[in-house]
């Protein structure tokens, strides 16, 4: 019991002391120790003592409304205010502007699709028309390169023909014309009769061109 007490001093002595001046501090160690209430007793040490619980400095002066504040806390309670006042913001949508879409996108048997890679000078914007096979509010499924592909309506525009069944347009070579001052294939008549085409060409000026046999 004993040795509890001594224990229970020491920590109390510890807690108050701010040197080692410690006989300063043991009237108040005391007196606090003394007014404590025991849980295991249901009563303070003096009370069981003298009857009734002693009164300790606080009890001697009011409690007065003017707290005394010191620059720290008037940094804390700045601090705490301002993050009172700090509230999430609302999430801003920035997609709210609408693409274009043509009137007839939705009823048109084939479209041209944006060509989004890199081009150059030369290269057309939209490559097609395709067949359309199937669509929705968010994509068109065309034929492509005799496969199914799947597109974005934001890629497509609708294509205008007389023939919704006319194929892609293809550029086709341009056909070799015969040379104005070629001359005509001659017939050999020590041959056969068989064509034999002539080794020699004029220029446009009249000279003569002679190509190796």
């Amino acid at each position: 019991m004993v040795e509890r007490f001594h224990r229970s001093f020491k920590a109390a002595l510890k807690a108050r002391l701010l040197g080692p001046g410690w006989i300063d501090e043991l009237p108040i160690v005391l007196l606090g120790i003394r007014s404590t209430w025991k849980e295991d007793l249901d009563a303070a040490p003096a009370l069981l003592t003298y009857g009734t619980n002693l009164r300790i400095p606080g009890d001697f002066f009011p409690s007065t409304s003017a707290e005394r504040i010191s620059p720290g806390s008037i940094f804390v309670r700045d601090l705490q205010e301002n993050f009172r006042k700090l509230s999430p913001l609302s999430p801003v949508h920035h997609g709210t502007a609408k693409t274009y879409l043509p009137r007839d996108l939705m009823s048109a048997e084939q479209v041209y699709v944006r060509h989004d890679a890199h081009r150059g000078p030369l290269i057309r914007p939209y490559d097609g028309p395709f067949k359309v096979l199937c669509r929705s509010n968010k994509h068109f499924d065309i034929l492509r390169n005799n496969k199914p592909t799947r597109v974005s309506i934001d890629r497509l525009k609708p294509a205008y023909s007389t023939d919704p069944k006319f194929p892609p347009t293809t550029v086709q070579p341009h056909a070799q014309t015969p040379h104005p001052h070629a001359q005509a294939p001659r017939v050999d008549g020590n041959a056969g009769g068989e064509t034999i085409s002539d080794t020699q060409s004029n220029t446009r000026s009249g000279r003569t061109i002679k190509r190796p046999i």
